[in-house]
């Protein structure tokens, strides 16, 4: 896997580099925002590790930009303000995750672990049912895109229906992980909490992407 490294702080470029080594990850390095967003149009990541203090342009700026040409690109913000306000902000202004400062090297691999490249899942449904059964893939395709919208407008009630029914309606074609993040879904959005919210939209987002139907 490929990672980018927004830092312009050379300590922390050697102790990632370190953590890296005789692992399967290339590690890219770039010292300030603008720099990363160059390297993001030229090269493909699979994660992006954005530092939010820096020269020439921060990470606030960088990944304001970055959205508006690359939506799925997996970036996490390495802060060391960790207060609930401030990890939502990121959340909300496009960073998909987040990782506290100091960074070990434990935390640093369990991030490369939620960002390897995506594995194709197979899922059994009686021939019968097949068609149908991807007609309702697409259709969740659909649908998970407007659910994004609906978190934009903070519309949580809109969330928590429709995941109810994703829960209910999955199962009886098998899609028994779709179930579970449904009903994690209704239940985080039931209580408006933002961050869980996004963070269950993107793993429902992420299985409709990889789930095929077994032939």
């Amino acid at each position: 896997m490929k990672v980018l490294l927004v830092d312009d702080h050379r300590d922390n470029q050697v102790l990632l580099r370190s953590f890296l080594k005789n692992t399967a990850a290339e590690l890219v390095i770039a010292s300030n925002g603008q720099e990363g967003i160059e390297k993001i149009k030229q090269e493909e990541f699979d994660l992006v590790l954005m530092d939010i203090e820096m020269p020439v342009m921060d990470g606030i700026e960088a990944i304001k930009q970055i959205r508006t040409f690359n939506q799925g690109l997996r970036v996490c913000a390495l802060t060391a303000h960790n207060e609930k306000a401030r990890i939502d902000y990121y959340y909300k202004i496009g960073f998909s995750d987040h990782l506290a400062k100091p960074v070990s090297r434990k935390s640093l691999i369990e991030k490369l672990g939620c960002s390897l490249k995506k594995t194709i899942i197979e899922v059994a449904v009686d021939e019968g049912f097949q068609q149908l059964a991807q007609e309702y893939l697409e259709g969740k395709k659909l649908e998970i895109e407007d659910l994004f919208k609906a978190y934009e407008k903070e519309e949580f009630a809109l969330i928590a229906k429709q995941a109810h029914k994703m829960k209910g309606v999955a199962a009886s074609y098998g899609f028994d992980l779709l179930t579970q993040l449904g009903g994690e879904l209704e239940e985080q959005a039931l209580v408006e909490n933002e961050q869980s919210v996004l963070k269950k939209l993107k793993e429902v987002e992420s299985y409709l992407e990889r789930v095929r139907i077994r032939k």
